[in-house]
């Protein structure tokens, strides 16, 4: 401290530093009443439901507004004194620090709180936990970066220049990793979207298996064969995705051809004994079945029906029940499934004279 600044303080006299000290101990001692009396308060508030969230404010009011309470208690009892010019640009800098750490901290207390809220979902899984702690810690991070760029700014340094400095760089870093930022991006869409979930059985295009991994940059799914798929979050998310895991049962239709040979009361019997047969198998719910078509070899019906459940193997053991009892009970009845065939009909002689020949004979 220079001599100036050594005169400006001597000027002082004893009883306006008494007096400085004097404001700054009562009202320590004032705080300090206000803060017990505040936590005993709060502490019986929050033991009630609707009030659990003071304790929450009273943490984030002492972290963030306490030290500038104090700051305030410090320029009010220094007033009382004549300060030199480097002194005052001092409590002046610390009045930016403390205000920017509070401002950060009281950012970064609501980021916990609005984790631990997610955190506490029943449909928050823990691959979505590991996620959005990652993405908090990131947001963290860039809080206390602008917090110190706004602090030296107000401070009178100029920042333009570093602010535009890692602008370049961001922008090269982007262009840079663009693939890896995409699939970075498509990995916290996966998460909060929930398109689907490990275990989830799924059809992309030509390729499907069951989700096993949800990574930053790549998902794995285990095929029915057995091999592993290793595809892009990016790629995922632009894809139109069958997930059977979401369906809650499976909707069958299916079409048997009978031969020409029924005749149309056997027709109408058809529908009703396929009803029978389907309606006698477990945990399948019977919708429809009609006469459709005449195709080119065979007399078409149409059936549909509903299996109660998602689960593949369910409804093949259902279907297959279906089908050898169909087989069963028409092999009974006679009615016989069609199949490609052509029938021939051998003349000895020319067919317009056969005809009148049998005219004559009549």
């Amino acid at each position: 401290m220079d001599k100036e600044s050594m005169a400006i303080l001597s000027t002082n006299s004893l009883n306006a530093y008494l007096l400085a000290i004097l404001i700054f101990v009562i009202g320590a001692i004032a705080i300090t009443l206000v803060d017990k009396l505040l936590k005993k308060k709060v502490k019986t508030l929050s033991q009630k439901t609707k009030f659990q969230v003071l304790n929450f404010a009273y943490s984030i009011f002492k972290k963030t507004f306490f030290p500038l309470i104090y700051y305030g208690l410090l320029i009010g009892s220094l007033s009382a004194l004549s300060l030199p010019q480097v002194l005052n640009k001092a409590v002046e800098y610390v009045g930016i620090i403390l205000l920017t750490i509070a401002a950060i901290r009281f950012i970064n207390a609501i980021l916990d709180y609005w984790f631990e809220i997610l955190q506490k979902k029943k449909d928050t899984t823990a691959i979505q936990i590991q996620g959005l702690k990652g993405l908090f810690s990131v947001a963290k991070v860039a809080v206390w970066l602008i917090g110190i760029l706004i602090a030296v700014q107000n401070m009178g340094y100029n920042v333009s220049t570093a602010i535009a400095g890692f602008g370049l760089t961001g922008v090269a870093v982007i262009f840079a990793a663009q693939s890896i930022l995409s699939d970075l991006f498509s990995y916290f869409s996966i998460l909060f979207d929930k398109p689907f979930e490990p275990g989830d059985f799924i059809i992309i295009g030509d390729m499907s298996g069951t989700i096993q991994h949800i990574g930053v940059k790549t998902t794995r799914l285990t095929s029915l064969t057995g091999e592993q798929l290793i595809i892009s979050n990016a790629d995922l998310t632009s894809s139109r995705i069958k997930n059977f895991k979401r369906m809650i049962r499976r909707r069958i239709a299916f079409r048997l051809g009978f031969v020409y040979d029924l005749n149309s009361e056997q027709l109408k019997e058809i529908p009703g004994l396929i009803e029978k047969i389907i309606t006698k198998v477990p945990n399948v719910t019977f919708d429809r079945a009609h006469f459709v078509q005449y195709n080119a070899y065979s007399l078409d019906f149409e059936i549909v029906y509903y299996v109660n459940t998602n689960d593949y193997l369910d409804y093949m053991d259902a279907h297959q029940a279906i089908n050898l009892e169909m087989k069963q009970v028409f092999d009974e009845k006679g009615y016989s499934f069609a199949f490609p065939t052509q029938t021939v009909y051998n003349f000895h002689e020319n067919p317009l004279t056969y005809e009148l020949k049998n005219l004559n004979k009549e």
